[in-house]
């Protein structure tokens, strides 16, 4: 700002701490460049035309967070992937017709008459195992 510059030394271990501790601000005065950057490679060496003249190399890499838009200025949340339970199919329900049984039932809708006691446990019909026409069942899955 008033004509002097830091040491070189001291301007490569400014540099070499930016490197190490990013991302950094990497701004060109009286231009549109205004970017968050990480130092990924940096190097000094002696000019070796001309003695006392340094070059640095630095390569960079544009470093975009992640919960930053920066066109909208709006922090953004940090995603959060939530896995939904498989949704429970639905369960069959059988209207009772005349004379149907739980056996004839089981046979029809289950494939096995035997399986008439797994209706009834199902919809809490007790032995005698008595049902009636339009009474709603649950069938087992």
């Amino acid at each position: 700002r008033n004509g002097t510059l830091p040491a070189p030394h001291l301007f490569f271990e400014s540099l070499n701490y930016m490197k190490n501790n990013g991302p950094v601000q990497f701004t060109i005065t009286k231009s549109f460049i205004d970017l968050d950057v990480i130092i990924e490679d940096l190097s000094i060496q002696e000019d070796g035309g001309d003695v006392g003249t340094l070059k640095f190399n630095i390569s960079m890499k544009q470093y975009l967070n992640p919960l930053v838009l920066r066109e909208k200025n709006e922090v953004l949340e940090p995603i959060r992937i939530v896995e939904e339970p498989p949704e429970e199919p639905v369960q069959k329900v059988y209207t009772v017709i005349k004379g149907d049984s739980l056996w004839k039932i089981a046979k029809k809708e289950l494939g096995d008459g035997a399986r008439y006691k797994e209706i009834a446990d199902l919809n809490g019909i007790k032995p005698d195992y008595v049902i009636y026409p339009a009474q709603k069942l649950v069938m087992p899955k």
